[in-house]
């Protein structure tokens, strides 16, 4: 499956200082979609996590931490994640 998507990954939107705000998991296209994330005014930073991985699979990145990043409201971020054998 080396550069294939995976499907059925259950994925965590984290925002910072307030923990898991919403859960998704991937489709037959490896694709996922945050539906009724609670609204931040302020806009917020947030991470997308693996929260359980294919079998045999983990997160990659640095120290397995994707970065966090900034989104206002009724703004659209993709994020791509990649995950490798154990």
């Amino acid at each position: 499956l080396q550069g294939q998507p995976l499907p059925g990954v259950w994925l965590q939107l984290v925002r910072e200082g307030a923990g898991v705000v919403a859960t998704a998991q991937t489709d037959f296209q490896g694709r996922y979609r945050f539906a009724d994330v609670p609204a931040n005014p302020a806009g917020g930073r947030y991470l997308v996590r693996v929260a359980a991985p294919a079998a045999g699979y983990r997160q990659a990145g640095s120290l397995g931490l994707p970065a966090l990043f900034r989104v206002m409201p009724g703004q659209v971020t993709y994020q791509h994640l990649v995950v490798v054998p154990r």
